[in-house]
């Protein structure tokens, strides 16, 4: 602990090459969620199957997350350091897999189980990491910096991944992401083995796991979640594929992007806006209920106008 009146200690260079890292690696796991996602029907010929088995390629990743984000929480919380080698470590293994096997579908399932088991261990550092190794002044840019990490690997996978495939096909595409994805594991690997981590007072014990249950706020949050990411998920999955059937092909790509970018719109623009009204609850309800209103829209409607529909939805 810093003394009365003395100033913490600033982060070290290493500490901020550390964030960098994982970052970076931040990024890595979105791309290689979303990798197959906007050229679904490219894959699906490539690797011999149906759209669906596609489709289940990035279904796995918030399967694998559900199921083991506990767990992994629980590990980060007592052996931050081993969790997060082991979590580039799977990353990493899964992006080489699926480029080993870029002919056989059980080898690139077997490469995204991989990749989805790595996740929770490198997502659920966030904040964390950011406590171990920043100063408290830069903490909140820290976690804020991983977080938009996330966003910009699904910018870079929903714009990168059908001007690659087009140019040298999906083995192309998944054994440049497997050495890119390599080196940053073996570099956020190596930093978070010699950095050393800012001494930390004993924190207060987390909420029981019953207790948790039962904040009424905690679980509809949840919920809200839960039912968002799993509408993004099938957007992404299924974009390409119903936009190519509407001859629209090559727009799901941008569309998502745009999707993403208007998220980190609002996600920069609605907290502090809801926090300095006190209209938390209401932005809550209002986005769940225009999300719900313009999905049903973009079902209800003829075909022919559907994408104008989504054009306008997507982004909400």
């Amino acid at each position: 602990m810093t003394a009365p009146g003395t100033a913490a200690p600033g982060t070290t260079t290493g500490a901020r090459a550390l964030v960098a890292a994982f970052c970076a690696l931040v990024a890595a796991t979105q791309v290689l969620w979303l990798t197959f996602a906007p050229v679904t029907d490219e894959s699906a010929r490539a690797l011999g199957v149906g759209t669906g088995a596609i489709a289940n390629l990035a279904a796995v990743n918030p399967l694998v997350f559900v199921l083991l984000a506990v767990p992994a929480g629980r590990w980060l919380d007592r052996r931050l350091v081993p969790a997060l080698v082991a979590g580039a470590v799977l990353t990493a293994a899964g992006a080489v897999v699926r480029a080993a096997g870029v002919d056989s579908y059980p080898v690139v399932l077997t490469g995204q189980l991989l990749v989805s088991a790595g996740q929770p261990l490198v997502l659920g550092a966030t904040a964390l990491l950011a406590v171990r190794y920043v100063a408290p002044t830069a903490r909140t840019a820290a976690i804020s910096a991983a977080s938009a990490a996330q966003f910009v690997g699904i910018l870079v996978a929903a714009l990168v991944g059908g001007p690659v495939v087009d140019a040298v096909g999906l083995a192309g595409l998944l054994r440049a992401e497997a050495v890119a994805v390599a080196v940053v594991a073996a570099v956020f690997v190596v930093l978070v083995r010699r950095v050393a981590p800012r001494p930390v007072a004993a924190s207060a014990a987390a909420p029981a796991g019953g207790r948790l249950v039962r904040d009424r706020l905690l679980v509809g949050l949840a919920v809200m979640l839960f039912v968002g990411v799993g509408v993004f998920n099938a957007v992404a999955t299924w974009l390409d594929p119903v936009l190519d059937d509407l001859d629209r092909p090559g727009l799901g790509g941008p569309l998502i992007a745009g999707m993403t970018v208007a998220g980190i719109a609002g996600a920069a623009l609605l907290p502090a806006w809801a926090a300095a009204q006190d209209r938390r609850r209401t932005v809550l309800l209002v986005a769940a209920v225009t999300s719900a209103v313009g999905f049903a829209v973009a079902a209800a409607v003829p075909a022919e106008a559907t994408v104008g529909v989504l054009l306008g939805v997507l982004p909400l």
